[in-house]
């Protein structure tokens, strides 16, 4: 590629990618209810704060929840 000619490109072949997302067997269930969350705030229901703080007891009861079965 007369573009690149006489460019130093060895070091683009050096870099490696950044490791994939790794995801909990409670993500998905974590993730609606973080959502429903959400749409109370936008909604007016409550605050942000109230929202995160709702969700997080919701997730960490399910968690416990599962974690029995």
């Amino acid at each position: 590629m007369p573009l690149l000619q006489g460019k130093r490109i060895q070091s683009i072949f050096k870099s490696s990618s950044a490791k994939g997302t790794t995801y909990s067997k409670y993500d998905l269930e974590a993730r609606k209810l973080v959502d429903a969350e959400y749409k109370n705030d936008l909604a007016g229901k409550n605050d942000v704060n109230t929202a995160l703080r709702t969700a997080e007891e919701k997730i960490s009861q399910y968690v416990a929840q599962q974690e029995k079965k």
